[in-house]
């Protein structure tokens, strides 16, 4: 588990999991996507936890009001353990640079399910649950229920359950769709 946790790709569209930026414009989603990308390598090559470097809530909040300088971002981000310096002035760069049009290709951030789509998601978390109970694993472990989420709202295969997970699974989720 430990060697394929640090060889697994990092997800390509993390901000997916971020629905407090469902409204953004398209730019401000690229750029959430593009902190959050970079808060991923970076936690990855100092070897800290995503959070300590940069949690989601201050993602959320650069990414929506990018600082102007230096100062103004150690301000906004008191108390991160893990963002030195050094990481500051990456991530400044990291706001600072233009939104290239390829950065604005990507699904669109689900919006909280409405009625007729949380029943859908129970039924899913309820074929998650028969087959977590198969496999006898927890079914938080098969699979969260924000990728049910996701891919109710996008029709497509969510990375974070490729795999051995998408063998188990596929199936069974993907039959009741509506």
């Amino acid at each position: 588990m430990l060697e394929r946790a640090r060889n697994r790709e990092p997800d390509p569209e993390p901000q997916l999991g971020l629905r407090g930026a469902a409204d953004w414009p398209r730019d401000g989603q690229a750029l959430l996507r593009r902190v959050l990308r970079w808060r991923e390598t970076t936690a990855r090559a100092i070897d800290r936890p995503r959070s300590w470097l940069l949690d989601d809530a201050h993602a959320l909040d650069l990414a929506a009001r990018p600082p102007r300088e230096t100062n103004e971002l150690a301000d906004r981000t008191k108390g991160l353990r893990a963002l030195r310096s050094a990481q500051r002035s990456d991530l400044l760069e990291v706001l600072r640079a233009p939104i290239a049009d390829e950065e604005r290709e990507f699904p669109p951030i689900p919006r909280a399910p409405d009625a007729r789509e949380k029943q859908v998601v129970s039924k899913l978390k309820e074929a998650v649950v028969a087959r977590a109970a198969e496999l006898d694993l927890p079914d938080g472990l098969l699979c969260a229920r924000r990728h049910l989420e996701t891919l109710l709202a996008t029709r497509r295969w969510p990375a974070a359950l490729e795999g051995w997970r998408r063998e188990v699974l596929y199936d069974a989720l993907m039959d009741r769709l509506p």
